[in-house]
């Protein structure tokens, strides 16, 4: 890591996120090990904040119990909206949400076809933009 961040120009990393899941979604089980290895370079001054991609609510949970997290990184878009209690949630706690993907709809048939009744087609891209930045203010 020290190699990386002289190749960098860096001394530390601002935001570190521990990726869990794929595309589908987060995996299942503890993020107990891999995120506590990213504690320890936290710890070092390697990493200033750490974050969470592609996880569920209990491993938010879990880590929050090892460490602070600021950012979380989810799939989420007009389309496909799993996560939108959390991304409620966790605005009221001050972590900011990332959505990954978050104009993806257009590989979604609904997402077309919710843009569709709202805006022509080449309005579309802003339509969606225009619902995310709405969706949470405080989280994206």
């Amino acid at each position: 890591m020290r190699e990386n961040l002289d190749r960098l120009g860096l001394e530390a990393l601002d935001v570190v996120n521990l990726r869990l899941g794929g595309f589908a979604g987060p995996e299942t089980g503890s993020l107990a090990e891999p995120f506590g290895a990213l504690v320890e370079l936290q710890e070092q001054g390697l990493i200033r904040h750490l974050g969470l991609s592609t996880v569920s609510a209990e491993q938010i949970k879990e880590a929050q119990s090892i460490a602070p997290i600021v950012c979380v990184q989810n799939h989420y878009n007009v389309a496909h909206r799993v996560d939108d209690d959390l991304v409620d949630s966790l605005a009221d706690e001050g972590i900011a949400y990332v959505p990954y993907f978050p104009l993806g709809l257009y590989t979604a048939p609904i997402g077309r076809a919710r843009l569709g009744r709202h805006a022509p087609r080449h309005d579309s891209l802003a339509v969606a933009l225009a619902w995310l930045m709405q969706r949470s203010s405080k989280s994206f």
